[in-house]
């Protein structure tokens, strides 16, 4: 299966306000995203503040496994629902 290049060159070319942006970014990007993010932010607050290590992963592990619920079983992909990128 071969990729029409000029089809996502086009595709790229329109993302280029952060409106088109935020309309091209799904509920299940925004989940997957939430997942690094919150552990580099837990490093970071544990690097900043007296908190120690082993609570502040734990909390990014609690943030992630709330957005996991979330993606999953609160609001799961519906059949027949396609995102911006299918």
């Amino acid at each position: 299966m071969q990729r029409d290049e000029t089809a996502y060159r086009h595709d790229r070319a329109s993302l280029t306000t952060t409106r088109d942006l935020a309309a091209a970014v799904s509920r299940y990007d925004l989940v997957l995203a939430v997942i690094p993010l919150s552990f580099v932010a837990a490093a970071g607050w544990s690097a900043v503040t007296d908190a120690s290590t082993t609570t502040t992963v734990g909390m990014a592990g609690v943030v992630c496994l709330l957005a996991l619920l979330d993606a999953l079983f609160v609001n799961p992909p519906r059949q027949g629902r396609r995102g911006a990128g299918g």
